[in-house]
């Protein structure tokens, strides 16, 4: 009874052959849906990493091992929006980053 049937499931068969398409342009689709909420999502996500003003601050140092002098642990993180004890620089480049250490 279930061989009377399998016709009905071959990949040439003018009665699967739209289900198949259907199911071809939903993949399709929803992968380019994906792929543009993926692109807006990260697109925010680098204007916020744009918003932190560490490298613009006095306090800066440029180096890895202390970025800032007031608060080292939330330096060049998004904690840093809003910083209270930013000061701007004089200048419009941040600082050049310190050699290597020697010794």
């Amino acid at each position: 009874m279930i061989f009377d049937y399998f016709y009905l499931i071959q990949i040439n068969s003018p009665i699967i052959r739209p289900f198949y398409s259907v199911c071809a342009i939903t993949l399709v689709i929803g992968s380019i849906g994906m792929v543009g909420k993926t692109l807006k999502q990260g697109w925010q996500h680098l204007q916020q990493l744009h918003q932190i003003p560490c490298s613009r601050c006095v306090y800066f140092t440029g180096d890895y091992r202390l970025k800032c002098t007031i608060y080292p642990s939330q330096a060049l993180t998004e904690e840093a929006i809003g910083c209270r004890d930013f000061e701007a620089t004089s200048s419009l480049t941040p600082p050049p980053c310190s050699k290597r250490f020697k010794g």
